[in-house]
């Protein structure tokens, strides 16, 4: 599952910050390949079973399971050879989370739906969410698609905050101890979460983990351990995920040549960036170019 594309937030999506639909997909065929988007993304199977991979995990599915695909995680769906293959998916701009929530929790609700490492859950099975609030939200979710409602724009993104809080207060409950006391406290998560913004806005700059210490007042040894905690991943790590993301991104999509997607990424070594472009993808940069 290491070929994959990036996919741009629909025109829907990014007027109303929700967007909510049925998926249709005939007996072995794709519902998604594999691909990332800046969106949460949640699926509700409605019929059928599916193979399903997120970063690399491959999970099966049957109705009445639900899946969370974090924003930026690469995952894809393939149906099984049933002849009915339905679910339904719903979409949400992570902008929307600080939009509904007070500057105190904010970050710690976001992060909980854009940091995708292997701590965070996926999966919720039919028969976990037998009495969970999270069926019964998707479930008016469900019936504010389909139903007669006056103002059902509105209704519909009400719903959608109420599937994903449901889902919020699941992760809070079922979280590490530990992590969770981090987060309500708020500071370390809020400074690691600027950390991050900054990461992703500048990654095609000289960025280095003590400049991004002082920028946030934090000590480096104590930005190192709270940045691996939240994320999952050390600095460097993550930084280089989100540049060689980029670069493939670039390499699939332009002419430039692998010298000019080097510099466009932040890396001056061309040698450097094609040693960390081979460790990330198992491949080298012109081999991840499209149609090569």
């Amino acid at each position: 599952m290491d070929e994959y594309y990036v996919e741009r937030i629909d025109r829907k999506l990014d007027d109303h910050g929700v967007h909510f639909f049925r998926q249709n997909v005939k007996p072995g065929g794709v519902g998604a390949g594999a691909h990332i988007h800046d969106a949460i993304e949640v699926i509700f199977i409605e019929e059928g079973e599916y193979r399903i991979f997120v970063n690399g995990h491959e999970f099966s599915a049957c109705p009445g399971d639900v899946f969370l695909f974090r924003a930026n995680a690469i995952h894809s769906i393939y149906a099984g050879n049933l002849p009915e293959n339905r679910y339904y998916v719903l979409k949400v701009k992570p902008s929307l989370l600080f939009e509904l929530s007070d500057e105190k929790n904010a970050v710690s609700y976001v992060l909980k739906f854009v940091v995708s490492d292997d701590r965070g859950k996926v999966r919720w099975t039919a028969k976990e969410l037998e009495q969970s609030e999270i069926r019964g939200a998707l479930g008016q979710l469900v019936d504010a698609l389909w139903g007669e409602h006056p103002c059902k724009d509105i209704f519909l993104k009400i719903c959608s905050c109420q599937v994903i809080y449901s889902m919020l207060c699941d992760m809070v409950r079922d979280e590490d101890t530990r992590m969770e006391a981090d987060l309500a406290n708020n500071t370390a998560a809020a400074q690691i979460y600027k950390a991050i913004r900054h990461i992703n806005r500048n990654f095609n700059t000289q960025i280095d983990a003590r400049q991004l210490c002082r920028m946030v007042n934090m000590s480096y040894s104590y930005f190192s351990r709270s940045f691996k905690k939240i994320t999952g991943r050390s600095f460097k790590e993550y930084l280089n995920e989100v540049r060689i993301n980029r670069a493939e991104h670039l390499l699939m999509t332009t002419d430039l040549s692998v010298t000019q997607v080097a510099l466009e990424c932040g890396y001056n070594n061309v040698s450097y960036f094609i040693t960390v472009y081979k460790a990330l993808k198992n491949r080298t940069p012109l081999t991840g170019r499209k149609g090569a």
